[in-house]
């Protein structure tokens, strides 16, 4: 007997790939055949499970950001980015544009891409954490390169 895997995201259930989905879809879509890690923290994030992945650079951590909009079109995930050349390297990313999907800067959302400072220092951040409507929309938010968060100070 075989027991369909689902999860809850923004109100709807989703029915969630198996490791053969998630390395086949991903294969398909981008050309590149994840690795078992990337696999599993994929799984997980369409889980909505909290995810620390700890990967050698180089190794495909930013697959995984993206792996997760092939199953799901909605929400709005937040990458937070130290290195100015990641924050571009992520809103020009090819595998976004092969699933649809913009990357923006503080205007329109699904992808917000930015740094700590102008999470900081930023007052349009502060509206949006804010606006209820803002944060329930919310589904991800991803410390990219997260060893430096105590290098960023409070925000």
């Amino acid at each position: 007997m075989s027991r369909i895997r689902s999860s809850r995201i923004q109100g709807s259930t989703v029915t969630l790939p198996t490791y053969n989905d998630i390395i086949s879809e991903t294969r398909k879509i981008f050309n590149k055949k994840p690795c078992l890690p990337q696999v599993m923290a994929c799984d997980l994030q369409l889980k909505c499970k909290h995810v620390i992945s700890i990967l050698p650079t180089g190794s495909g951590k930013t697959l995984t950001f993206w792996m997760y909009f092939i199953w799901i079109k909605t929400g709005i995930t937040l990458i937070i980015s130290p290195l100015k050349s990641l924050g571009d390297q992520h809103s020009s990313a090819q595998e976004l544009r092969a699933l649809g999907i913009q990357a923006i800067h503080l205007t329109k959302y699904q992808v917000v891409i930015t740094s700590p400072e102008t999470v900081a220092s930023e007052p349009r951040f502060e509206d949006l954490w804010t606006n209820p409507n803002f944060c329930k929309k919310v589904t991800r938010i991803i410390f990219d390169e997260a060893h430096c968060i105590s290098e960023w100070g409070d925000f």
